[in-house]
């Protein structure tokens, strides 16, 4: 036989008895009166309690004046051979005006939640135990505010292990742990002493925006919701990229328009397929001092006469790596092995441009070093300058290609086709 206070808010309060089996039947006569003033408050008289039966009954007294203490006294008799006779007495108190217990939830990441209770000092109670239910919210129509269905949920119980009166403010904080991200989750728990009664203060017993427990009160929120996991990701923009076809290497320029703490980067491009991504191993903290990233692309995911593409994907440490954020994809043409960037028809008009022409150069020199310490080759052709067939001579040695041009010989596409040629063999 049991009997407590449980407050469901500054105003208004259970006095809760909990009975056992008991083969007898049982009455109760109970008095809550004002410990200061005297005044009675409720004279509960011969409320039968059934025989080989538990359960509990509830006493509520409703728009009490604040800074009270209410003062309970329960009498209880058994009937033995139809005659009534003291069984015992029990007593308990409950001070209002003066919050003990305060409770609050939050997200800590985007699949951990924390439930902390304040105990302030003095609560004339000894706790050792809260047990906690946090349940995912599912919303009708993903438009209600209020939970229509309750999900799954996670239970756990914590221990305060306290054994002493508490004399000073006391915090405790526990976390649920494997939570889901931008999801929303409503917090039960209730808090026992040391007797085994449950003494929530009635801030803290069911989440939602107006729930309503069983016995028909209406309860505070508790609940929150989980971040998105695009909230921990940079946004990174891929500026420019640069094209060095004779190392298969690209220096590409990005920048970070958004960062966000304990982000880090890698960069891909995709291979000749257009659709398998490649992670070039380039990873790094941030953007470079110089504005770019050195990427080298395998020979083998360069096909002629097709773009290759270039993006950034921003990770963060602390969320798994399939989240990510990729950046703008830029695409440039890289050569596998030396091209004109305009076809020379045969028969067509031979141009090349002063582009084409430095860039045949340095692939020349690539397969001739000696071809490095000319002239011709440390010589960079202008748009405005017109490629001399000396040049051109000096290409043609450098490569062995048995052909002879001079000031007045007209130089033909199948002639830049053969330098092109030759430089591929």
């Amino acid at each position: 036989m049991g009997m407590y206070f449980k407050k469901i808010d500054e105003k208004t309060v259970d006095l809760v008895i909990a009975y056992t089996k008991h083969p007898f039947r049982r009455r109760a006569e109970v008095k809550i009166i004002d410990e200061s003033s005297k005044k009675s408050y409720a004279h509960y008289k011969n409320d039968i309690l059934p025989k080989n039966e538990a359960g509990d009954i509830k006493y509520r007294l409703y728009d009490l004046p604040p800074n009270i203490t209410l003062d309970a006294t329960g009498i209880f008799e058994n009937d033995i051979s139809g005659k009534w006779k003291h069984y015992r007495t029990r007593k308990c108190s409950i001070k209002l005006g003066d919050l003990s217990m305060s409770a609050s939830v939050a997200a800590k990441s985007y699949d951990t939640g924390s439930l902390t209770v304040k105990i302030l000092k003095n609560r004339p109670l000894t706790f050792y135990k809260i047990n906690a239910t946090i349940t995912q919210m599912l919303f009708q129509n993903g438009t209600s505010a209020i939970p229509t269905v309750r999900g799954n949920s996670l239970k756990k119980t914590f221990a305060i292990k306290n054994t002493d009166t508490i004399s000073a403010t006391v915090t405790k904080t526990f976390d649920f742990n494997g939570l889901k991200p931008d999801s929303s989750y409503t917090v039960e728990f209730d808090i026992y002493n040391i007797h085994g009664q449950n003494i929530n203060d009635g801030k803290s017993y069911y989440g939602g925006s107006y729930p309503q427990a069983r016995d028909g009160t209406v309860r505070p929120a508790l609940y929150f919701t989980t971040p998105k996991l695009s909230t921990y990701l940079s946004t990174v923009a891929v500026t420019d990229v640069v094209i060095d076809g004779l190392s298969h290497t690209a220096k590409v320029y990005w920048n970070v328009v958004s960062r966000k703490a304990n982000s880090y980067y890698r960069l891909f491009y995709l291979k000749a397929d257009g659709v398998t991504e490649v992670d070039t191993g380039v990873n790094v903290t941030g953007v470079p001092s110089s504005g770019y990233s050195s990427v080298t692309v395998a020979p083998a995911d360069i096909i002629s006469s097709r773009d290759v593409t270039f993006f950034v994907r921003a990770f963060s440490s602390r969320t798994p790596e399939t989240n990510h954020n990729d950046s703008n994809r830029v695409s440039e043409y890289m050569y596998s092995q030396f091209e004109w960037d305009e076809a020379k028809i045969q028969g067509g008009t031979a141009v090349v441009t002063a582009q084409e022409w430095n860039r045949c150069k340095k692939w020349v020199g690539i397969k001739v070093p000696a071809f490095i310490e000319t002239d011709t080759y440390n010589h960079t052709t202008t748009p405005e300058e017109t490629v001399t067939n000396e040049e051109i001579q000096d290409v043609l040695d450098a490569l062995d290609v048995d052909v002879t041009v001079n000031d007045g010989t007209r130089i033909t596409a199948g002639l830049y086709n053969q330098i092109a040629s030759a430089i591929n063999s």
